[in-house]
């Protein structure tokens, strides 16, 4: 999935966005609220650009998880596509473990709507061919994957703005902006 990013908001530690986005993705599950449990995580990193000084990287400056199904969460997420949900301030991690951050005190003003999950997306592997069938030796039959319930749907990310951003290097924040993305923490097996 790409990633998806506001626009910069110059000269300041507590950028005001007020931007929607939206983008879709995937879960897994045989309901809706398996969906969710089952669903990768949010991911929302703040980077800081500097452009023309010294270098032009952008600089990380941190980032939050936002886990569907967490409870402490569930006021900010909704699935009504004609009401907008009450955003919450999320905190802003440099390093998720680190006790400096605990002391930073940056945040992320957002608020999420989920919608779609009508769609389902079962495998069918009979009309899949991976090259060839692969057939069963002893019964002499062809090989089937299970079903897979695959879910697509949509979410609609309100990102209102950030505040005590904390600037990670000589530089003051210059061009503060966010990248939203949907990750699994685990790595592929």
């Amino acid at each position: 999935m790409s990633k998806i990013k506001t626009n910069f908001v110059e000269q300041t530690n507590n950028p005001i966005f007020y931007e929607t986005k939206e983008f879709t993705f995937e879960s897994f599950g045989n309901s809706e609220e398996e969906a969710i449990k089952n669903a990768a995580p949010i991911v929302m990193e703040v980077f800081d650009t500097d452009v023309g000084i010294f270098d032009s990287t952008d600089d990380y400056m941190g980032r939050t998880f936002i886990f569907l199904d967490d409870p402490e969460y569930q006021s900010a997420i909704g699935f009504d596509v004609n009401r907008i949900e009450k955003p919450m301030w999320f905190p802003i991690k440099y390093a998720m473990d680190s006790p400096e951050d605990k002391e930073n005190g940056a945040r992320i003003l957002v608020s999420f709507t989920i919608t779609g999950f009508d769609t389902d997306f079962p495998v069918d592997t009979e009309n899949v061919r991976l090259h060839e069938q692969v057939i069963n030796p002893i019964t002499k039959l062809p090989i089937l994957m299970p079903e897979l319930g695959i879910e697509s749907y949509n979410i609609v990310i309100n990102a209102l703005g950030l505040r005590g951003l904390v600037s990670t290097g000589l530089l003051p924040v210059k061009k503060a902006y966010v990248k939203f993305s949907v990750k699994s923490l685990l790595p592929p097996e």
